[in-house]
């Protein structure tokens, strides 16, 4: 089974998130990517979101697994980060408006209403919204 990591970063009651347009279809995911080999989850989630987003972070806690059909996903809190926020890697090489992706900062109170890439992340993520410290 694929392993996968992804951060969960908070500022000012907006969390960051990916915007996805992929074949007709919306969604949203949290920064990160798949593990490569010898990676830890830990070092995945930070590796990724360098990649992908152009910053440093420092990871908290590991909020949740999931685990579906294609893969395990581990989502950690981020605690601190440095940089820019800046599309990078792949994505900023592969952004095109077939398969665009949108690095955003979103209010908390919208978690109810976005939906993510499977329906078990979108009910994670809503339950994440109500979380009292970040």
């Amino acid at each position: 089974m694929r392993e996968c990591s992804r951060i969960i970063i908070v500022r000012d009651g907006r969390m960051l998130l990916i915007h996805r347009f992929k074949g007709g279809r919306e969604f949203w995911v949290a920064p990160g990517g798949t593990m490569e080999a010898g990676e830890t989850p830990e070092q995945t989630a930070l590796r990724e979101t360098k990649e992908e987003a152009s910053f440093d972070v420092g990871l908290g806690e590991r909020l949740f697994v999931i685990d579906d059909e294609r893969q395990r996903t581990h989502y950690f809190a981020v605690k601190e980060f440095s940089g820019i926020v800046k599309l990078g890697g792949e994505e900023a090489e592969q952004n095109c408006p077939e398969n665009e992706y949108v690095l955003e900062w979103v209010p908390l109170e919208r978690m109810g209403t976005i939906v993510f890439f499977n329906e078990a992340t979108t009910g994670r993520f809503r339950d994440l919204a109500h979380r009292s410290t970040w």
